[in-house]
Parts: C-alpha cells; sequence; structure tokens
C-alpha cells in the first residue's frame, strides 16, 4: 500500500511538473533577473485590471464579464491580430488587449480600429479641421506605433488650438490640456486653478488650457499654442492611460496673415455626388468673425461643375451649404439646411476653389 501511494505521488508531482513546463517556457532563460513587470488589461479606453508579476513569469489567462458583450480573447495589439501566448515569459511591461462582441451578435467578428485625430482650429495644419468630426478624422487622424500608441505631427502657429477625440461626438471621446504627462495647474483662484500649462525645458510656457465650463474638468480643456513657439510638433497619445507626450521638431517664424489684396474677390465651390443628386439648392453663409452675415444662394452659371460666389465686402469667414429635398429659396436662417461644410477663412487668389470631395482649396 505504501509503495502504490509513494507511486501515485511520483505521477503526481511530474504531472505538476509538466503542467508549469506547458503553462510557461522555461528554455528560453531558467534564470531571470530580480525585478517586476506590470501588466495592462484593456478592452479599447478602458482598463479591466493591472496586475505586477515577476520578470520571468508567464500570464494566468482569465476571462472577464462585462454587461452585454461577449468575450472572445486576449491579444497582443489593439487590433486583434495576434493572440497572446500564455507559455511566453513576461519580460517587460505589457499591456494585453481584450476583445468583445455584443451579446447575441450575429455579425463576424472584425479586429476593432480606434480612430484619433486632432480636432481644433487654426491657421497651421489645424485649419483642416475646423472643429469638425468627420473632418478631422480623414484630415488629422493619428498614426497608430503599435502597443495602443498614436502620433501626428503637424504644424502649429501661435493661437492654434485643439483636443484629441475619437468617435462622433464629446464627452468621454474627448482629452485635453490635463491629459500632457507635464501638465499643472497655476493661478490661486478657483476659477484659474481650473486651468493647465505645459512648460519647455526652459520654464516657458509653450500651451496652455482655454476655456469656460464647458472645458471642465482639465483633462478635456483645449490646448492652445502661445506666443513666439510655433513649431512642427509630434503629438504622442497613449488613450488606455489618457496621457499626451509632445516633442518641438522644428521651429517655424511666426504666421504672416495674406493681405485683403491676396484674399479672392470670387470663390468657387464643387459639391460632392451627395449634394447634387436631387438638384437641392446650394447656398453660402459669409460672415466677419465676431459679427453678422449674408445668406446668399449659389449657382453653377456656365455649367463647368463650379459654384460661383462673390465675396461680400468685409467677410473673412465663409461655410457652404446643401438645402433640403424640394427648397428653392434660402430661408435666412438654418431651418432649411440639411447639410454644411466646416468654417473656412476666405481664401487666397491662388486657391479660389473649395473641393467638397478632398476638403481642400485648390487653383
Amino acid at each position: 500500500m505504501t509503495k502504490n501511494l509513494r507511486f501515485i505521488a511520483m505521477l503526481m508531482l511530474v504531472a505538476i511538473t509538466l503542467a508549469s513546463l506547458a503553462s510557461c517556457d522555461f528554455t528560453q532563460q531558467t534564470e531571470w533577473p530580480e525585478g517586476e513587470v506590470t501588466v495592462q488589461w484593456v478592452q479599447g479606453q478602458k482598463l479591466l485590471k493591472t496586475e505586477t508579476l515577476k520578470i520571468g513569469d508567464c500570464l494566468t489567462e482569465w476571462t472577464p464579464e462585462l454587461k452585454g458583450q461577449d468575450f472572445k480573447g486576449w491579444y497582443s495589439d489593439p487590433a486583434h491580430t495576434a493572440k497572446v501566448d500564455f507559455t511566453a515569459p513576461v519580460t517587460e511591461d505589457i499591456k494585453i488587449y481584450g476583445k468583445f462582441t455584443a451579446s447575441g451578435s450575429t455579425e463576424p467578428d472584425e479586429p476593432i480600429v480606434y480612430d484619433y485625430f486632432l480636432l481644433g482650429s487654426g491657421v497651421g495644419d489645424l485649419k483642416k479641421s475646423g472643429w469638425n468630426h468627420a473632418n478631422s478624422s480623414t484630415k488629422l487622424g493619428m498614426t497608430d506605433e503599435g502597443n495602443g500608441v498614436y502620433s501626428i505631427t503637424i504644424n502649429m502657429y501661435a493661437g492654434d488650438m485643439f483636443q484629441i477625440g475619437t468617435g462622433g461626438g464629446w464627452g468621454d471621446g474627448q482629452w485635453g490640456i490635463g491629459c500632457f504627462t507635464d501638465a499643472e495647474t497655476f493661478g490661486a483662484t478657483e476659477t484659474e486653478k481650473a486651468y493647465a500649462v505645459v512648460k519647455n525645458t526652459n520654464g516657458d510656457v509653450v500651451f496652455r488650457g482655454d476655456g469656460g465650463g464647458y472645458n471642465n474638468p482639465l483633462d478635456k480643456g483645449d490646448i492652445v499654442l502661445q506666443d513666439g513657439h510655433d513649431g512642427v510638433y509630434k503629438f504622442t497619445f497613449d488613450p488606455v492611460n489618457a496621457k499626451i507626450t509632445w516633442t518641438l521638431v522644428e521651429k517655424l517664424g511666426a504666421y504672416v496673415p495674406p493681405t485683403k489684396d491676396d484674399l479672392a474677390k470670387t470663390v468657387y465651390f464643387i459639391p460632392n455626388a451627395e449634394w447634387k443628386e436631387d438638384g437641392s439648392v446650394i447656398g453660402a453663409w459669409c460672415w466677419q468673425d465676431g459679427k453678422g452675415g449674408t445668406w446668399t444662394a449659389i449657382s453653377d452659371i456656365d455649367g463647368d461643375g463650379r459654384y460661383e460666389f462673390s465675396v461680400p465686402e468685409g467677410c473673412d469667414r465663409i461655410l457652404f451649404v446643401d438645402l433640403n429635398v424640394g427648397e428653392t429659396e434660402l430661408a435666412g436662417d438654418w431651418s432649411n439646411k440639411r447639410a454644411q461644410t466646416v468654417d473656412l477663412e476666405i481664401p487666397t487668389k491662388d486657391t479660389p476653389c473649395y473641393d467638397l470631395t478632398s476638403e481642400e482649396w485648390i487653383k
């Protein structure tokens, strides 16, 4: 009986040893340096769990439970293309990405791609945004650098401002001045403390929060470039930890605005197929910044596909609108407008035509 027990015990020991070897590959290195690594288990922007392991330990698989979501597995990349190897020792800090689908969904599993972009305005590259989500996602989209970190390099001039956005609206999908890793609050009053500044190594304020109550808390405040810091900037964003870092790539000279004589007296507009398909009327709203404006119905006079518009004296801003089906006259307000461009500055004479398809001023 004693021999049988010893034999059974030996079998159990062998089984445990084999299971350990199967769950963690020690063939690569049997002696790991002292130290710990941090593992973040995430779902998109949401942190599910953080744990600390010794260097050389393996991950332990687990199944999260989220209401209305079916768990599909763990991946080493945010696009869910490479499954996690739970037999590989962990030697550095990592993020593990959970894949989920809506409960009861019959749709095929697709990698989740998160679209982060700059949402703002200015005279540099941010001019392409006009605070418009759909426009920004295509014009100022951030590049996935791997492991859930995104980046973009843009030209900025004093007064240009932006936030990082995702999705199609405000709220949880926006990150601002308070998300900079080197942001700090300033001022003595509570109002001032609702803002933040970001300084360079010389102690100069490069970015400042801009605001009003709608921009609180700090992590949603607009990011504004300060005077004397015009340049090419690279921004890197970690959405899981809501952290923004920045680098000045190159200094630029101050922006020189076009003179009145440089601006176009007549502008042109090329709508896309959706705007023209039902024969709806196209109009323009032209105004001066901070003052009232004028509605004008515009037409393609010579049939070349370009709608012509003479800029009223004093206007420095313009946008084009598409009227609802059946509307033939402008109402003098927004009641019969179904689509519009972003806010645009009056262009120069060199590029007087706005192409809605490319969303660019062209010759």
